[in-house]
């Protein structure tokens, strides 16, 4: 008769023999989805960065109060969340295979930085937010949709 390990006693990671996490489910994909925020998160520091700073400037100029802004600093913040969108993209294509929300999102952060650092113009700025959120969301909705392959699957 053999041993029936006890449901109640925890599993120990270091003594399993498989070459994969054993925080992976019976069809080979990982239930761990730390890397879903990001991208999300990242897209939303950038907009906060342009419109809620213009908001903040906005409301305390109503109310009578002036900053200085140093515009460099400001326009490479909004640039820089916006790469970090783009690189966690690419980083999440690894794991689903589309290309299309990293083109999306790539096109959306030459845009913008072309915007930001080149030569100002307030429809292209905001055609390359339009397609960065675009293709934030279609990431996000893929990744929902199709499970994460787990390293060596094919």
């Amino acid at each position: 008769m053999e041993a029936v390990p006890d449901e109640t006693e925890s599993h120990d990671c270091r003594h399993d023999n498989r070459a994969r996490s054993c925080h992976e489910t019976e069809n080979g994909v990982t239930d761990k989805k730390t890397g879903d925020w990001l991208a999300p998160l990242a897209t939303a520091l950038s907009l906060v960065a342009c419109y809620g700073t213009l908001a903040a400037i906005g409301l305390l100029g109503a109310l009578g109060v002036t900053i200085a802004l140093n515009e460099a600093v400001w326009a490479g913040a909004i640039v820089l969340f916006a790469g970090l969108t783009f690189a966690v993209l690419l980083v999440r294509r690894r794991r689903h295979g589309r290309l299309f929300p990293t083109a999306l999102a790539g096109v959306g952060f030459l845009l913008i930085g072309f915007s930001m650092l080149v030569s100002y113009n307030q429809l292209i700025e905001f055609a390359g937010f339009f397609f960065l959120c675009a293709g934030t969301v279609m990431d996000w909705r893929i990744g929902r949709s199709k499970p994460e392959l787990v390293y060596g699957d094919k």
